[in-house]
């Protein structure tokens, strides 16, 4: 697999997904399973850095994938950010992003930067800021 899973920190408040070679979304979905599984020993709000700057293989189900990985995320995560410097990535988490906020079906935010500190500075206030029902 091209993704490697660690915590920020040692309240385990922040956790990332980081690819380190070209990805696609069957890499996507393992990552996120062994999240989930790791997250599952959780009792508290996480936040979610995925960092997808590694080169992705795009194909034509990617809004289904997006809308699938989001989904089926541990219910502990309360923030997402994603890294990307691909505008069409950029787009796609926009469009996911305002989807599912017109369905209210999610019970995270998602925001989406080229920064790992301002990824890490969103999800640090955002966690402060909010308080979450368990």
């Amino acid at each position: 697999m091209s993704a490697k899973i660690y915590w920020l920190n040692s309240e385990h408040s922040i956790i990332e997904i980081a690819y380190d070679a070209p990805w696609t979304w069957d890499d996507a979905f393992r990552a996120e399973h062994q999240l989930n599984q790791i997250l599952k020993h959780e009792d508290h709000a996480v936040g979610l850095i995925v960092d997808a700057r590694q080169a992705h293989q795009a194909d034509i189900n990617e809004l289904s994938n997006f809308r699938r990985f989001d989904d089926r995320l541990d219910p502990h995560v309360k923030v997402v950010v994603i890294l990307t410097n691909d505008t069409f990535f950029r787009l796609l988490a926009n469009t996911v992003m305002t989807i599912n906020q017109r369905l209210l079906r999610h019970a995270h935010d998602l925001f989406i930067t080229d920064s790992h500190d301002h990824a890490i500075t969103f999800i640090q206030e955002h966690l402060t800021e909010r308080s979450f029902a368990r």
